[in-house]
């Protein structure tokens, strides 16, 4: 036996699924707002990027 009903709760007796509207805020262009981001906080002081880092540091990149 199957309980099971043959579609979604909600869904249109058709069977045919509309997409869903998308959830947009709308923007405040007047809004400021200054986000101070201390970049050393945002990677580990072991990670393995730090090692990346410091090497292309050592590097001359003024032909880029």
């Amino acid at each position: 036996m199957d309980n099971a009903s043959p579609s979604a709760p909600g869904a249109p007796a058709s069977g045919v699924v509309e997409p869903a509207k998308p959830r947009l805020k709308a923007i405040d262009r007047r809004q400021m707002r200054l986000h101070p981001v201390e970049v050393e906080r945002l990677v580990e002081p072991d990670h393995a990027v730090r090692a990346i880092w410091e090497l292309v540091g050592r590097r001359d990149l003024s032909g880029f």
